[in-house]
Order: C-alpha cells, then sequence, then structure tokens
C-alpha cells in the first residue's frame, strides 16, 4: 500500500513538473555577482590572454525580466520577428545571456539552430555575435536533470574571441538573424504580455496586432581587473563624499552658544530712553505783608471815662 502511494505521488510530481509559474523565481533585486568560471574556462582564459583581449575578472547580472504569463510561449523568428531590447545598467563586456525555454519539437517548422547579433541601438552598429542550437538547449537541461520539455535557464555565451562593450545607459538588441534549414522559427521560450521591462521590449510590440510584451531574459557583463578597481575606488570616493556630508550636516544642527567660550562679544549700545517732558510748575508768589489799620470812627467822640458817683 506504501509503495502504491509513492508513485501516484510521483505521478503527481512528474504531470505538474512542466506547468510554469507566473515567476521564474524571486525578483532579482540587485546586482549578483556570478563565478564566471564554466565549462572551458581554462581554455577560454588562455585564448583572451593569448589574443591580446581584455581578461574579464569578473561577471555580475546586469539586467532581468523574470515574470511570465501561464502558458505563455513565443519562439524566435528572423530580423524583425526574433529580437529584444535592453537597457545596460553596468559598463563591462556582454559574457552571455539567459533565455527561460525548453527544446522545441523536431518538426518542418523550427530550425536546429539559429545564429544573431548584439546591435547597438542607437549607432545601429553590429558589436558582435551569437549561436544556439536545440542540441545546446537539451544538454544544459539534462545537465540540470531535467527532460527536454522542462523550463529552465537556457545560457548563449559569447564566444571569448570577442569583447562585445556594454555602457551603462545604451540601448542594445539581441537579434536573430538566420535559422537553420531555412526554416521560420526556433526554440520554446516564455514572455510576457505587458510592459514589464520598461527599458526594452519583445518583437510581438512592433507586429500587428501589436501589444507590449517582453521575453524573460538575463544578462551578463565581465568587467576586467582594472575596472573593478576603478569602480571600487569611485564607491570609496563616493562613501566618503557621504560622510563629509553628513558630518556637515550634524555640525549645522548643533545649537550654537550666544557667547562662545573665550571669546568676548560686546553688546550693541542700548537706545537712550527719552525722559517725561517736566510738568510746569505755578509761578511763585511772595506774600505782600498787609498793613494792619486801626479802625477809626469819624463822627463819633471818644468816649469820656466813666465816673462814678461818689457817696
Amino acid at each position: 500500500m506504501k509503495a502504491r502511494t509513492q508513485a501516484i505521488f510521483l505521478v503527481i510530481v512528474i504531470a505538474f513538473s512542466g506547468c510554469g509559474d507566473d515567476q521564474v523565481e524571486n525578483p532579482t533585486t540587485g546586482p549578483i555577482v556570478v563565478d564566471p568560471a564554466g565549462p572551458g574556462a581554462a581554455g577560454a582564459e588562455s585564448n583572451s590572454e593569448s589574443s591580446g583581449l581584455p581578461q574579464i575578472a569578473l561577471e555580475e547580472l546586469d539586467q532581468a525580466q523574470e515574470r511570465y504569463d501561464e502558458q505563455m510561449v513565443t519562439s524566435f523568428g528572423v530580423g524583425e520577428r526574433g529580437w529584444q531590447t535592453y537597457k545596460a545598467s553596468k559598463s563591462g563586456y556582454l559574457t552571455r545571456f539567459t533565455f527561460y525555454g525548453c527544446a522545441h519539437s523536431k518538426n518542418k517548422i523550427y530550425g536546429e539552430s539559429m545564429s544573431g547579433v548584439i546591435r547597438q541601438i542607437s549607432t545601429n552598429k553590429v558589436l558582435g555575435t551569437w549561436t544556439l542550437t536545440r542540441d545546446d538547449v537539451v544538454t544544459q537541461l539534462l545537465t540540470h536533470g531535467l527532460r527536454p520539455t522542462d523550463y529552465d535557464w537556457i545560457d548563449v555565451r559569447i564566444s571569448d574571441d570577442q569583447r562585445i562593450p556594454q555602457v551603462a545607459g545604451e540601448t542594445y538588441s539581441i537579434q536573430t538573424t538566420t535559422i537553420s534549414q531555412n526554416r521560420n522559427w526556433f526554440g520554446s521560450f516564455r514572455f510576457a504580455n505587458g510592459d514589464r521591462y520598461p527599458d526594452g521590449a519583445w518583437w510581438h510590440a512592433m507586429k500587428p496586432p501589436a501589444r507590449e510584451a517582453d521575453l524573460v531574459f538575463r544578462t551578463y557583463v565581465g568587467k576586467t581587473n582594472a575596472q573593478v578597481t576603478a569602480e571600487r575606488a569611485l564607491r570609496h570616493e563616493e562613501l566618503k563624499e557621504r560622510q563629509r556630508q553628513r558630518e556637515e550636516q550634524q555640525v549645522d544642527n548643533t545649537p550654537k552658544p550666544i557667547i562662545p567660550p573665550g571669546e568676548f562679544v560686546p553688546l550693541p549700545p542700548a537706545d537712550p530712553v527719552p525722559l517725561p517732558a517736566p510738568v510746569p510748575q505755578p509761578e511763585q508768589v511772595s506774600p505782600v505783608p498787609v498793613k494792619r489799620t486801626v479802625e477809626q470812627n469819624a463822627t463819633k467822640k471818644p468816649l469820656l471815662p466813666f465816673l462814678r458817683p461818689q457817696n
């Protein structure tokens, strides 16, 4: 009974293993430093040194569009029916780009390989070439323990005899130029409807019926030792400048004393307070002496002394 339950569970897992989600994996939130070593890395390093090309010391993830719509699958055509544009945010050399897809069916519609170019949009200049075969897709999926019909990241590596420059702020195009056997299509890749990647577009956006769409893809940029050293020095100077600005801001926000210690600051003279106007005093008049007069009666005669009769 237990073996039967495990068998049923295994069948369910296999049945749903090919179903996609609306997101490849957790969205990339920042630059990811990856190991540039891969199959044939030692030989590639010796070839770059012998050819005099700049030697790649570090590889970083640059652009990424990792969301897609369930059951939405597309293929590369040739020319106007097979391109995805992107805007670089790092300067260096394009080392590889990846699609999220699986091996297409073998029939008269699909070719066994496709080749293309990397084109700079502002100048329309071809900067380098690339190639992807169906056998490459199958081999990569098997290496990951997957079947040819399972979806996963498919690497398209730039050959080591090329250095495709990438300049931050410039827009580039991954464009197919030929498909083997004169077929019309190659590959089976996930994409998303709508403007999921504002800095570029999938070719569906330009062909009728025109609709906003973006391929699921990533781009990687390699840097030389000189570039890595210069960027580290620049980041160091930027950190020092930000620290200096923070310190100046802290000093400006510190309350200043009215009179700094050890320094005499004379106070400005005070404005004189106006005195009130004097109140006028009344004039003092010296008293005039009053002359006392004896009352006189001109009509009366002076009384004679009174004499009492004597007995």
